[in-house]
């Protein structure tokens, strides 16, 4: 698969997807399609709906819940809420789980993706897809002006728009069910804490959220280089990833990844150990950084390479990632 056939995916898909909600299979797509759907939805042009289940050990309701995303983003934002809801389903649960001294197992959770996912285009992907009728005058020109260059080089960050900043986009809890099907209330979600057990509240969330982004990586994909499939590559490709473009970081992101680069391989570090150790103008929150050691595994920066419950390290990339910013 090349960046040609990743970008003819593109322009397919962005001419074909709706602006209304419609279903689709993400499954029946080509490699390049699922390619294609990852980097729309990165760059804020397109919306997804994804459906998910989740079972703890049979010992709680299972749950369904519903999330909207679209952006690089969008899906770390989803889960914090899906995180505080699952709370007050499993929270008792969980209690239990770890006072019989079961915590030795590597996880009580299952996640799995239901039913067909959902796409719509953006109001930004509606433009983009007019965009595709205009042949930018020049090749300069395609740096500026709304264009078929233009559209196609900013979703794939190629060209003109290599060094463009990253879409933040937005995530949302649209629904969730527990139990018999009941549905319960998203518009406000509770936080994910308790008066008597604040620390019992966090060790579950740190659970919650790796096992739902492990669920969700197979439909989001891992941002790589846009000729890459979908496929996890070992170190024979790693003069192939030296030449690639970096993923686009923010300032914090960029303070976890330097904070995390002091630590030795051997050392997985934790949410507590990197708040600690962090120093300079950016210092950042046990729950800012969270979502953050999420977001970082999910780009292929950082590991748990002994499950879920385990502290987290730099892979490779991230530590040449990291030698690059400290250049």
């Amino acid at each position: 698969m090349t960046t040609t056939d990743v970008a003819a995916a593109v322009e397919s898909l962005l001419r074909s997807i709706p602006e209304r909600w419609a279903d689709f299979d993400h499954d029946e797509l080509s490699a390049a399609e699922q390619r294609a759907v990852f980097l729309l939805v990165a760059a804020g042009l397109v919306e997804r709906r994804i459906g998910v289940r989740g079972e703890f050990a049979g010992q709680a309701p299972a749950i369904e819940c519903t999330i909207d995303a679209t952006g690089e983003y969008g899906i770390v934002e989803a889960l914090e809420p899906v995180a505080a809801e699952v709370w007050t389903v499993w929270g008792p649960a969980y209690a239990a789980w770890k006072k019989a001294g079961d915590a030795g197992a590597s996880t009580p959770f299952r996640f799995t993706r239901t039913g067909l996912d959902r796409w719509r285009l953006t109001e930004q992907g509606v433009i983009a897809r007019n965009d595709l009728d205009i042949e930018a005058p020049s090749p300069g020109a395609a740096a500026f002006v709304g264009s078929r260059q233009r559209a196609l080089e900013f979703v794939l960050r190629i060209g003109h728009q290599t060094d463009r900043p990253p879409v933040r986009g937005e995530g949302r809890l649209v629904e969730m069910k527990s139990g018999g099907g009941q549905a319960r209330a998203s518009a406000s979600p509770t936080q994910v804490s308790l008066a008597n057990s604040p620390d019992l509240a966090a060790a579950f969330r740190d659970l919650v959220v790796p096992a739902l982004a492990n669920a969700l990586r197979q439909v989001e994909g891992r941002p790589r280089d846009p000729a890459a499939g979908t496929d996890d590559r070992d170190d024979a490709d790693d003069s192939a990833q030296d030449t690639a473009a970096p993923p686009a970081l923010t300032e914090n992101e960029v303070a976890v990844v330097n904070t995390l680069a002091r630590f030795d391989p051997s050392r997985l570090a934790s949410a507590v150990m990197i708040e600690s150790e962090m120093d300079g103008p950016v210092r950042l929150s046990r729950r800012t950084i969270q979502p953050i050691v999420t977001r970082l595994i999910e780009l292929s920066l950082a590991e748990r390479p002994r499950g879920d419950r385990s502290g987290v390290r730099l892979t490779l990339a991230g530590r040449r990632l990291a030698s690059k910013i400290a250049d």
